[in-house]
């Protein structure tokens, strides 16, 4: 009844966990009293070939963009959140975040979260940067700091058990997370979670080249 009313058509695309892939989903009004159509695709390894250039130029054009909103607008926090907004146009995942680092914690400090998912901003605050050291990562010398991609869970559970269980709770399932620096100093981090693993080196990319941007506005 509500579909009838609004008279107009649902669209989105979600991770399904059960199939795990990505499914496009219409839901749309019929004439008939009560009645809705339902059509469900999975976005496969043929639909992303042909659309791949579409998606090249579609990336392009946001990170122009997002480069435009940092260069024009005064703002900060209404540029970040409206630039993380402009990210998931063309990264599907269902968390973009930035993470805030100081000597001892880190903690969200900005987020997009897809239609439906719960914000996780209220658990990632004021967490033991001894996690990231967990990892190997936060511990190296400045040269050598890199992005770093969270592959497997099992991994993590055999690097730090905390750490796993930490991550468990949060319902994450894989994580790209790139550094953003001013003057050489790491100063937070801006990432994406749950997504489909195949888009892990498209989506560091895309974080890589407008970290930059969200750097200047930390």
């Amino acid at each position: 009844m509500p579909l009838s009313k609004q008279k107009k058509q649902i669209h989105e695309n979600k991770f399904h966990d059960m199939l795990g892939c990505w499914i496009e989903s219409f839901l749309t009004p019929l004439d008939v009293y009560g009645y809705c159509s339902i059509t469900l695709v999975n976005i496969d390894s043929v639909h992303n070939e042909l659309s791949r250039q579409k998606n090249q130029k579609a990336v392009a054009d946001t990170i122009i963009r997002i480069a435009k909103k940092f260069l024009l607008n005064q703002n900060s926090g209404e540029t970040i959140n409206s630039s993380l907004k402009e990210l998931s146009s063309v990264i599907q995942a269902e968390h973009i975040y930035i993470l805030s680092v100081d000597e001892k914690t880190f903690s969200t400090k900005y987020e997009w979260n897809m239609n439906g998912i719960p914000s996780c901003r209220k658990k990632f605050q004021n967490i033991a940067r001894s996690y990231l050291r967990a990892l190997k990562h936060d511990d190296l010398p400045e040269g050598q700091k890199k992005d770093f991609t969270f592959e497997s869970l099992e991994s993590i559970k055999k690097a730090d058990s905390e750490l796993y269980e930490f991550i468990i709770s949060t319902g994450i399932r894989n994580v790209v997370q790139v550094p953003l620096k001013k003057d050489g100093e790491i100063i937070g981090y801006i990432g994406a979670c749950n997504f489909a693993e195949k888009h892990d080196k498209e989506i560091k990319r895309i974080l890589s080249e407008v970290s930059v941007f969200f750097a200047s506005q930390m």
